[in-house]
């Protein structure tokens, strides 16, 4: 299996999410949509606070809905802990600031997360492969020998996978194949 990603099955105030384990994010986030399957009366006590959410590519952000302080339960051990709102894709991703602040345990090779002396088994979760059609949004010139960053435009993606239109503007790395044409000087 090729997974994308190995999370960890944790609940919060009693509602099941799969949070991606994510040694390069600093912070622990909630989904925008899984906060909203939270109970009311935990929701009302989200803190407001006017900042953004850099993503790893240190040009994009994200508004940070707020904060809230949540019980973590891994295992049979409840964490609280104080996490992000922010809107992603799946439910949670689990940040540098837990993974350190608790002193949490990765074994990689097994698929093993622990907690002081609670261990819980890591899920892997496969990328689907589709097909995309990009089309560039601004003329670029790579010099011959070189390589950039292109921001593109998805106009359809294949396999019959449905496409959210926050998908729409992506930037991404992708390599020249057969049939593309290059124009040169």
């Amino acid at each position: 299996m090729d997974p994308s990603g190995m999370y960890v099955p944790i609940e919060v105030h009693s509602c099941s999410a799969q949070f991606l384990v994510d040694t390069g994010a600093t912070i622990t986030v909630l989904s925008k949509t899984f906060f909203d399957t939270l109970p009311h009366e935990i929701r009302t006590k989200l803190r407001r606070e006017n900042q953004y959410v850099w993503l790893a590519d240190n040009c994009t952000n994200i508004e940070d809905r707020g904060t809230i302080i949540v019980g973590l339960k891994i295992g049979d051990k409840v964490i609280d802990h104080k996490v992000h709102i922010v809107d992603i894709g799946g439910d949670a991703i689990l940040g540098l600031d837990f993974l350190i602040g608790y002193g949490c345990k990765l074994d990689w090779k097994h698929g093993i997360f622990s907690i002081d002396q609670t261990e819980v088994q890591m899920v892997p979760r496969k990328k689907e492969a589709a097909i995309y059609r990009l089309v560039v949004t601004e003329t670029t010139i790579v010099p011959s020998g070189n390589e950039a960053l292109v921001q593109t435009k998805i106009v359809r993606k294949g396999r019959g996978l449905h496409m959210d239109e926050g998908e729409m503007l992506q930037t991404g790395l992708w390599n020249l194949c057969q049939g593309f044409s290059i124009r040169t000087t």
